[in-house]
């Protein structure tokens, strides 16, 4: 205890002696935490938004039928055996039917409908609360109503993003690929935050299936209560229905790997080079300040001190600036977070703001807690390993 005391003591000496220097080395590292602690919120940012986008339109589990069928032959047994597995919260089945769709004069590309259970879909993938304009498809039958993604509405009139784009009220029809056409009246716009989701459009699957029957069960979705069962209850209707391909959402959506593939190495590279700079901040603050004391330690080493009193003196110093700068780190990076929750950027694949993992935090915190000792125990190793006659000559 005494000993931990007399290093303590030379350590804060040394602080109020140089209180300018402490506090540059202090907002310098401060800066570092900072940094390193807003970048590994952008990629959980980026990540749940990507998450919440892509599972708000094709849940957690995405069935579809092998390639050579259009639907998948007994659906409603295997809906019926995947409601019974642990951790299923809800599924959904949908329909589609290719075709065109046309507005005044202007006439789409070719094009899928998709056919949805209102009342189903609700539970599993949460549509019908991205209705930004009108309303969803009633749970009855609602047969001459068509729901429209937002950059589908938006691509029948003027340009791509330009805020101009059909109404709720509007009609358009479709055309099927017999050529025979129906009216559709516009109940309402959705934006599902999601590429797939925005350039689509959906009747209430009954209306579908009268279109195309051959694809009457062309996907289900499922959603699992909890995120680490995904894969698990995957595996398990894989291996009671193999004669379904069944994926998770990052595998039906590859898009999104390849994102966050690309952000987590942004990331990363931008963390490693952070930690590094916190290491020779130390490194370099440390030495300078072991250069202008080469007497004082020559003095100290005369009178009895040991290398390992030297060495703690300038490794708690070390451990300090730390501290104390992550703790103001972690002040400048609650005030942008907060900042960046109450100012999310609309974006068209989700609303983009940073998140707080205070796990990641506390795993950072210990990483830069290493670079920042090893950042002081390198130089004040060497300095105390000088010889007393040749410190005190070189002074």
């Amino acid at each position: 205890m005494r000993y931990l005391l007399l290093v303590i003591i030379f350590v804060l000496r040394d602080f109020s002696k140089a209180r300018a220097i402490f506090t540059m080395v202090v907002i310098s590292l401060a800066i570092a935490s900072t940094s390193v602690l807003a970048t590994n919120s952008i990629l959980a940012g980026f990540q749940e938004m990507l998450s919440k986008g892509v599972k708000g339109w094709i849940g957690d589990i995405f069935i579809i039928p092998t390639e050579e069928k259009p639907s998948i032959d007994h659906a409603e047994d295997i809906i019926s055996d995947i409601k019974t597995l642990q951790y299923v919260e809800a599924v959904s089945v949908r329909a589609s039917a290719d075709g065109t769709f046309k507005y005044k004069d202007k006439i789409s590309a070719p094009f899928s409908l998709i056919g949805v259970d209102t009342g189903a879909e609700a539970y599993t993938t949460g549509l019908p609360s991205t209705v930004i304009q009108g309303q969803f498809l009633d749970i009855t039958m609602d047969s001459e109503s068509i729901i429209l993604g937002l950059n589908f509405a938006d691509s029948f009139i003027g340009g791509p993003y330009d805020g101009s784009s059909l109404s709720v009220g509007e009609k358009l029809q479709f055309i099927r690929n017999d050529g025979s056409v129906k009216e559709y009246r516009i109940k309402g716009i959705i934006d599902g935050k999601n590429f797939l989701a925005n350039f689509s459009a959906m009747l209430q699957k009954d209306e579908v299936e009268r279109i195309s029957v051959e694809r009457r069960n062309s996907s289900i979705v499922v959603k699992v209560s909890e995120e680490e069962k995904i894969e698990s209850v995957k595996k398990t209707i894989a291996e009671r229905h193999p004669d379904v391909i069944v994926h998770n959402w990052i595998e039906e959506s590859g898009y999104v790997e390849g994102i966050m593939q690309t952000v987590y190495y942004i990331t990363f590279l931008i963390s490693s080079l952070l930690i590094f700079s916190v290491f020779f901040i130390i490194a370099i603050v440390i030495f300078i300040n072991i250069s202008q004391k080469k007497r004082q330690i020559g003095i100290m080493k005369s009178m009895g001190a040991t290398t390992r009193f030297i060495v703690s003196i300038y490794v708690l110093e070390s451990v300090l600036y730390f501290v104390f700068s992550y703790l103001l780190g972690i002040l400048l990076f609650l005030v942008i977070h907060s900042y960046s929750v109450s100012h999310s950027v609309p974006l068209l694949i989700g609303d983009f703001h940073t998140v707080l993992d205070w796990q990641k935090n506390i795993l950072y915190f210990f990483i830069l807690l290493l670079s920042a000792f090893l950042g002081g125990l390198i130089p004040s190793f060497f300095a105390s390993k000088q010889k007393i006659i040749d410190t005190l000559r070189s002074t």
